[in-house]
Order: structure tokens, then C-alpha cells, then sequence
């Protein structure tokens, strides 16, 4: 708490005043946590000084309720950058929590908080990436974790092609709060062709229970995007879960526990361009009859963003429920700015690739990705598909060291 305390102090975060007349005073509190290692032990002990936020007042304590939080794409992107270029990747944590931004309106509180917390710097000189760690640690409160290692709840290992992106110790805990540590493993998270609906089946008695597991399942997608399909599915029915999205949730888990240590593997890249897959499985959705829309993109030969949805609306055929999923890979390509990022990097590298415009073109179904996004699979094509995804057992990474 007193490092917490200093590093606001020393930030001059706040200013001492007597509460005027007709405001009225935001209460805080302590959030205490330990942050534990790979193995469980205690790393380090954490307080955070936070406000009470939910005593504020509508356009009155503040007029914005934004709080930035880095995209895993940017990470998987710098990543990617780092292995190709060979740049070391230093992890700091700042002291004290909290947006150190310029506020524009007055708020009073007991003690005013602002949040930054775990930042990764990477670069292709180790004496900038050193004078820049220095300046962040003139401004704010800093502590310098060294290599990175372990951050976000992803464990970060480096093999002999890449960086080995896992969530081990999140899986193993996530078994534990569902009691399911002891379950038979099963070799696919869904049955093949499996399809859920919102009716049929007697309402689950722990909704609470279920949004927290499937919420946590979530996250696990970070690094298991094999996941993607059958996590997404049983998100839909959090407002009213039933026995039968329970279950789907219980097999989830049993094939997460015997696939905890499998993560994501991201190689050194011999080129930088962006490919992108999409597909849809037309009307998949019993109740609505609605469409799923999938994509995978592609930076180098490391797999940085996927998506599966249900579509907005009907589609009248399957071609245009194609042409949906088409316009919504498209769209992330742009969000995203990879075709200018494959661009700018392929010319860097004298790797001329002509123009950046999107082509478009057909893929033979065996090459086509993003089809296992949009629908439950058979265990022997599940396990292809996985591998396509660059998703790869500990057990058989040859690890080379500190990143």
C-alpha cells in the first residue's frame, strides 16, 4: 500500500483540498491481490487504490466511461514483428493503477486513482528500448519484470522457430473453480454437427455460475483459438441458459483438461503477407434460421485474428450469406490496417508485392480454414484443423531459453 501511495504521490496525481460546499466526495477502496508465477507461487503481493465509481453522477463526476485496454491482435502483431526481427521484449508494471490522463472536469474523492498497468516494449536497438524504459520510469512509477515471461495470464516461452503462447495455469485454474480438475478428457469441445437451441430443455438453476465459466472460457480463446466455434455458441444463451447449453459447457472443459498445455505457436515469419480466410454455414441457427460467419486472418504464417459470429440477418441463399462473411473479413482487414502493415513490411524487407488492394479468390474446401469457425467438426478433422492453427502440444516445442 505505501508504494502505492508514493507512486500516486510522486505522479502528483491528486491535490489536497477541503470539499467545497454542494460537491459531493467519491469514496474509494483497497483492492489487495497476489500475483502468483507459472508454478503457483507467490510473486508478488499487489494494492490498488480505486475509486468507488459507481457513486458518480451522470455529466456531472464525468462525461466518458472509456478505459483503454490494449487489443490481443496488437500483441500478436508485435510479437510476430519481434520474432521476424529478432527484438528482445522487456515486460514493465507500473506501480500505481489508473489512467494517468488530464481530466477536464473537477471530481473529489478520498483518494483519486488512474489506471496503467502491464506494458511490453520491444525494439530492434536494446540501448533505445533501455533509455525509453529509463523516461517511463522518470514519469510514472515503474518496475521492470526483465524478459518477458508472463503476462495478461499468458505464459510466454521462447522455442527455436518463435514464441510458444500459453494459458496452462489459467486452464488448470479454470478446472478448479468448475470442479471439473478431475474430468475425463474427450478429444473435440462439441459433437460433430451439433446444434443448440434456445428451447427444449429445462432452464440451468445456476445462471450465475454458467456466465462466469463461459465468460472465462473466453479469455481461454486468447491463445486457443480452436475454441472459438463452441465457446461463441454457448455465449449465446447467457441471458437464459438451459441443462442441455450446460452440458456443452461441462464437454468444453473435459477437452480443455486434457489439452492444458497446449498453446499457440508463433513462428518466425519468411514474409509478411496477409491472408485472410472466410466462409459461412448458411442458416445454421435452428431458431432464427440465421447464418454463422467465420474468418481467419493470416500475418506471415502466424494466425492474428479469427472471428466467428451469427450474421445480423437472414440470408435469403447461401451465396449471400458467403458475400456477408466476404464483406466482414474485409471490413477487419482494413479495421486492422493489414494491408497496409503487409505493405510497409514487405517493402522493408524487399519483398516488392506489386500493389495492396484485396484480391479475392476461391479456396478448395480442404484449404479452407475459416470453414471450421462456422460449425462442430469430427474429432479426426478437429485435429487437423487445429494444427492448420498453429496450435501445438508443450510437450513436443523445443524451447530455446529466455525470450
Amino acid at each position: 500500500m505505501s508504494q502505492e501511495i508514493l507512486a500516486l504521490a510522486r505522479n502528483k496525481t491528486y491535490t489536497v483540498v477541503p470539499l467545497p460546499e454542494g460537491k459531493e466526495l467519491i469514496c474509494c477502496k483497497w483492492i489487495l491481490r497476489i500475483k502468483e508465477n507459472l508454478d503457483g507461487s507467490v510473486d508478488r503481493c499487489k494494492a490498488r487504490l480505486v475509486a468507488k465509481d459507481f457513486h458518480q453522477q451522470t455529466r456531472f463526476d464525468y462525461t466518458e466511461t472509456f478505459s483503454p485496454v490494449v487489443k490481443p491482435i496488437t500483441i500478436r502483431i508485435v510479437l510476430t514483428l519481434a520474432i521476424s526481427k529478432g527484438w528482445i521484449v522487456r515486460q514493465l508494471d507500473v506501480n500505481n493503477a489508473f489512467l494517468n490522463g488530464e481530466l477536464h472536469e473537477e471530481v473529489y474523492m478520498t483518494q483519486p486513482p488512474v489506471y496503467v498497468d502491464d506494458i511490453l516494449v520491444t525494439g530492434s536497438d536494446p540501448k533505445s528500448v533501455a533509455s525509453l524504459i529509463i523516461s517511463l520510469n522518470n514519469t510514472f512509477s515503474l518496475k521492470d519484470l526483465g524478459k518477458l515471461k508472463y503476462f495478461f495470464g499468458i505464459e510466454v516461452a521462447k522455442t527455436n522457430s518463435g514464441l510458444f503462447l500459453s494459458q496452462a495455469k489459467y486452464a488448470k485454474d479454470l478446472l478448479v473453480k468448475a470442479d471439473m480438475q478431475d474430468a475425463k478428457p474427450i478429444s473435440t469441445p462439441m459433437v460433430n454437427g451439433q446444434k443448440l437451441s434456445a428451447y427444449g430443455s429445462e432452464v440451468f438453476p445456476n445462471p450465475h455460475m454458467y456466465r462466469s465459466i463461459v465468460g472465462a472460457l473466453q479469455y481461454l480463446t486468447i491463445t486457443r483459438l480452436e475454441l472459438s466455434y463452441s465457446v461463441n455458441k454457448v455465449c449465446q444463451y447467457m441471458q437464459q441458459p438451459l441443462q442441455t447449453h450446460w452440458l456443452v459447457v461441462k464437454r468444453i472443459l473435459r477437452y480443455v483438461a486434457g489439452t492444458t498445455h497446449y498453446g499457440l505457436h508463433l513462428m518466425k515469419p519468411s514474409h509478411f503477407e496477409v491472408k485472410a480466410f472466410c466462409d459461412a454455414n448458411w442458416a445454421s441457427d435452428t431458431d432464427d434460421r440465421r447464418s454463422t460467419s467465420g474468418f481467419a486472418i493470416f500475418f506471415g504464417q502466424n494466425l492474428i485474428a479469427w472471428k466467428n459470429q451469427k450474421q445480423h440477418t437472414i440470408s435469403r441463399s447461401s451465396t449471400a450469406a458467403e458475400y456477408k462473411s466476404l464483406a466482414n473479413v474485409v471490413a477487419g482487414l482494413l479495421g486492422y490496417n493489414l494491408c497496409f502493415l503487409s505493405y510497409t513490411f514487405n517493402s522493408l524487407s524487399h519483398q516488392q508485392s506489386g500493389n495492396h488492394q484485396i484480391a479475392v479468390k476461391h479456396v478448395p474446401a480442404v484449404d479452407q480454414l475459416a470453414n471450421d469457425f462456422t460449425k462442430a467438426i469430427s474429432s479426426q478433422n478437429f485435429s487437423a484443423f487445429r494444427s492448420k492453427l498453429n496450435i501445438v502440444d508443450s510437450t513436443n516445442a523445443q524451447f530455446a531459453g529466455e525470450c
